[in-house]
């Protein structure tokens, strides 16, 4: 009933189709973050993201308000959703969804009074990667944002490193540009799948909120 909802609305809806096949892909096409949808919101942009045995890490760079978070929050629901056996707010979803969503996302300061904020990270960085497998997805959002552009760099290859050995779906949200820009490097290590920068589009100045391969134009 929900789902019809939406469509009266305007929004679109689909059934996901769950096919196994040998290249472990899972591809989604057309969506957005359903809570655009509750919130009523006008001329709610849609986007295009698929991951598969050759393309396992995604890191997501933009500026400030362009669109990631809800980017990354609205893939993830989609993902439970068809997990979940639900109707996915898509044109259309396809592949095998994962067993296992784990997220890192800033959290309350008062919740690291025993930790301080970097070792709060930490613990969870550690919970998340000790949990993970082929078939998790890991939503990062500013992890590491808490320290020095160089210690955040160090640390978020070094995490990067072990996830892509543990050949897990990731998005990895980050201002860290030169992240990015050592991606050529980081495809070198061992692992399953490549790891990609994409970027939230910017034309004209103005935020189309469209996700799109690039590298990162080094300006939040």
């Amino acid at each position: 009933r929900y789902a019809e909802k939406l469509e009266e609305r305007g929004y679109r809806t689909c059934l996901p189709d769950i096919v196994k096949t040998e290249n472990k892909k899972w591809e989604v096409k057309d969506f957005y973050n359903i809570h655009l949808a509750m919130l009523r919101e006008k001329n709610v942009v849609e986007n295009d993201f698929s991951f598969s045995d050759e393309e396992r890490i995604f890191v997501l760079t933009g500026p400030n308000r362009g669109g990631k978070t809800i980017l990354e929050q609205g893939l993830g629901l989609v993902s439970l959703m068809a997990s979940a056996g639900l109707f996915v707010t898509a044109g259309s979803c396809s592949g095998i969804p994962f067993s296992n969503i784990l997220t890192h996302f800033p959290i309350d300061e008062n919740l690291t009074i025993n930790y301080g904020r970097l070792g709060e990270e930490a613990k969870r960085v550690r919970e998340i990667v000790s949990d993970t497998d082929e078939d998790t997805l890991v939503l990062f959002n500013e992890t590491y944002s808490t320290t020095s552009s160089s210690d955040a760099l160090y640390l978020s290859e070094d995490l990067l490193h072990i996830l892509k050995d543990k050949g897990a779906a990731v998005i990895f949200n980050t201002h860290i540009h030169e992240l990015a820009k050592d991606i050529p490097e980081m495809n070198a290590w061992e692992g399953k799948g490549k790891i990609i920068s994409v970027i939230m589009e910017i034309k004209d100045n103005v935020n189309t909120f469209k996700v799109k391969r690039a590298e990162p134009d080094y300006c939040s």
